[in-house]
Formats: structure tokens, C-alpha cells, sequence
């Protein structure tokens, strides 16, 4: 089947919704310090939100009009500040496919929309972060070519 990336709108609030719900519910299993069970995962009025902001961006896989796959992204441009080079970043806040649907290249076809974008736009680089313990995004950035570039670290107290 084809599938077809296009930008996002309100009338798909519930799609993404229910997908992001699949992401909420792994991030619930391995970190309930942090996460909790919702059927609301993605605020409306966030969604609304990020519709409207000129640098953040809503896409969709849509299969036969059916939503199987979507990721928010934003552009973010390093602070001024002397220390700093001056460098813009596409930054992947979310990437999700269907359950359903994984394994038959939706998140590679997103991930090089992306990609193409930020060409487009003149970015230097494509970031994200992704948990230690979600092995299964991790190996799939890294066959995107992607690297660790820094840690977050934890002690629980």
C-alpha cells in the first residue's frame, strides 16, 4: 500500500491522539516514577498549539485515509551567547508508528521527511531524545544514522 505524508491538522487530534497513547503506555510500563496511564497523553490545546507555531510541525502516514504514523518536530536555533556556534536544529519531539504497522518502513519514510525538511530549511543537524530502556527506537535511529551525542543521568534519591 501507499503511503502518503501530509502536514497535520485538528481534525486529525484524535488519530494522533490514540497513537500517542501506544507511546504514553510504553513510557508507563518501564518509567511509572515519571509516567502515569491516560487516555489523554497529548493535550488538545498543545496540539492546537503547535498547529499554529511557525516553527513546529505536525505530520502524518496515512494509509487508505487511515492515520498510521505521525511525529512532531520543531525548529530550534541555539541560544546567542558567546560560547555558542550558531547552528539550527530540526528537533523530533515524537515519532510514532501504529503498532500495527511497524516493521514496513512508515518510520523511515517519516524520518526522511523530516530529514528533507530540514534541508529545506537550512538546519545543521536532526536531534531527539529516546530512553535507554526503548532498545527498539534506539536501534532504529541508529540504522537512521543517527549517534549518542550526550547522556542524561539520574540517581533516584
Amino acid at each position: 500500500m501507499e503511503i502518503l505524508i501530509r502536514e497535520g491538522n485538528l481534525s486529525d487530534y484524535k488519530e494522533v491522539n490514540d497513537l500517542n497513547c501506544q507511546i504514553q503506555d510504553i513510557h508507563v510500563q518501564d518509567r511509572p516514577d515519571i509516567y502515569k496511564k491516560t487516555e489523554v497523553p497529548l493535550d488538545k490545546d498543545y496540539y492546537s498549539c503547535l498547529l499554529k507555531d511557525e516553527n513546529a510541525r505536525v505530520i502524518l502516514a496515512i494509509e487508505e485515509e487511515h492515520t498510521v504514523g505521525y511525529s512532531i518536530f520543531q525548529i530550534k536555533v541555539t541560544p546567542n551567547r558567546s560560547n555558542l556556534v550558531y547552528r539550527k536544529i530540526i528537533y523530533i519531539d515524537d515519532i510514532c508508528v501504529d503498532e500495527n504497522y511497524r516493521g514496513r518502513g512508515i518510520g523511515k519514510k517519516l524520518f526522511k521527511f523530516i530529514a528533507e525538511y530540514g534541508k529545506s530549511v537550512g538546519a545543521h543537524s536532526l536531534e531527539l531524545s529516546v530512553w535507554e530502556f526503548n532498545k527498539g527506537a534506539i536501534n532504529f535511529y541508529n540504522k537512521m544514522g543517527m549517534n549518542t551525542k550526550n547522556r542524561r543521568m539520574e540517581v533516584k534519591l
